[in-house]
């Protein structure tokens, strides 16, 4: 498809403060979480996938910055798939 193929070569979306605020946020939660049982732990690698969501989210409409509201819809997705793995 035409359009896949232009966002892949010429969008590059960084990152804005916001949005890396709302993913670190969501990191350190987990992170604590997991020292305290509550949680499965987290690993760097998994923030670094959770970025490239975000990315991809803000590719997917042609934007050349990730905002807050693509990372907090890649949070509710992870929060949702955690959910769903303890059902």
């Amino acid at each position: 498809h035409p359009s896949r193929r232009y966002a892949r070569k010429y969008i590059h979306p960084k990152l804005t403060g916001a949005a890396a605020t709302v993913l670190q946020r969501l990191y350190l939660k987990i992170r604590n979480e997991s020292r305290n049982g509550d949680a499965i732990p987290i690993t760097t690698r998994q923030l670094e996938s959770l970025v490239r969501l975000a990315q991809a989210r803000a590719r997917s409409e042609l934007r050349d910055k990730v905002t807050e509201s693509d990372a907090l819809d890649v949070v509710m997705l992870m929060e949702e798939s955690m959910l769903e793995a303890f059902r």
